[in-house]
């Protein structure tokens, strides 16, 4: 069922270990940011990778860490203790979640930027290719979606889920646009990136980006680089589907 308020920060901490309505919601994103606070300070390879990588290569990396964390640590902190407080402190709460995801999305992005970018200049999506543009452009989508999605939270109606969704689906186009148009724009290389995939080898990174330009050299990426970008991109259609349509809560008003 579903948490009345005002229930003080106590009994919401105590019910992380309870079934209700947020419970999924909770631990689905506390436990990602235990893993990737263990990837981060524990994890001994992770930063072996990195020995021969140049300095300056590695803040994209750190940016992205720390949008991935600050999304799962608020979402976990706005999905427990939402009920903690009056509505208006609950609204609050998935307030400061939607600024979270900005920030997420917006990290995202200039990682897809800076490490998977096509090569060439580019008429078509030319932001693409072009640091600060491409920076400017997501991050005032971001912060769109997310006024849009605090609107919602301000005057409800049936239609609040759908516009949350569909606002933060511009930031995410955008922000993946320099990986899609790689995916098009290179379509060869790495095609036979995933072949070789599926038969667990690996490449020079020079064959995959196209240029011997690439800001990490000597390192040897991950080939996995298709599988893993549509698998997220798959997780995160089929999320915002979800989201939508309220199935099987619709259903079942009160159980789910």
């Amino acid at each position: 069922g579903y948490r009345p308020l005002y229930t003080g920060f106590g009994n919401g901490l105590k019910s992380a270990f309870l079934l209700h309505n947020e419970t999924l919601n909770f631990w689905t994103h506390t436990i990602p940011l235990m893993y990737f606070f263990y990837y981060l300070f524990l994890d001994k390879e992770l930063w072996s990778r990195l020995e021969d990588v140049p300095k300056p290569a590695h803040l994209p990396l750190y940016g992205y860490f720390a949008g991935v964390c600050i999304v799962f640590g608020t979402s976990s902190f706005a999905h427990l203790f939402c009920c903690a407080g009056s509505r208006r402190w609950r609204e609050v709460c998935f307030m400061m979640d939607y600024a979270a995801i900005t920030v997420y999305g917006i990290s995202c992005g200039i990682v897809y930027h800076l490490y998977n970018k096509p090569k060439g200049d580019g008429t078509m999506l030319w932001y693409c290719y072009s640091e600060w543009p491409f920076v400017v452009t997501i991050s005032g989508l971001g912060v769109l979606a997310m006024w849009a999605c605090c609107w919602t939270r301000l005057n409800p109606s049936y239609l609040g889920y759908i516009i949350r969704t569909l606002a933060f689906g511009g930031p995410a186009v955008a922000g993946s646009a320099p990986a899609m148009v790689r995916l098009f724009t290179e379509g060869q290389t790495l095609q036979r990136v995933l072949f070789m995939t599926l038969e667990n080898k690996n490449i020079p990174v020079h064959s995959i980006h196209g240029s011997n330009t690439s800001p990490i050299p000597d390192a040897k990426p991950d080939v996995r680089y298709c599988s893993r970008y549509l698998t997220h991109f798959i997780l995160l259609v089929g999320g915002a589907v979800i989201n939508c349509i309220k199935i099987p809560e619709r259903w079942w008003p009160g159980m789910f």
